[in-house]
């Protein structure tokens, strides 16, 4: 019972992580299209897309890592 209670909590804390990192990212993006349409520096949209795919790579780390400590929970 406490093993599966864990695991729910892994879960819910890694989708709620996820979920704040896709509110970032929608944020990320408005950023970039307002860049680009107020034609800034190509360097300073670049710069914002290398966060906004820092923030996607994130993301996925957190899957994986709940993945893991799931796996050690077994």
């Amino acid at each position: 019972m406490e093993k599966e209670i864990t695991e729910a909590l892994i879960l819910n804390k890694t989708g709620s992580m996820v979920s704040a990192a896709d509110a970032i990212l929608l944020e990320a993006q408005k950023t970039i299209h307002a860049a680009d349409d107020l034609k800034l520096r190509n360097d300073v949209v670049d710069q914002l897309n290398n966060i906004r795919l820092s923030l996607i790579k994130m993301r996925s780390l957190m899957y994986v890592t709940a993945s893991e400590m799931l796996q050690k929970q077994k």
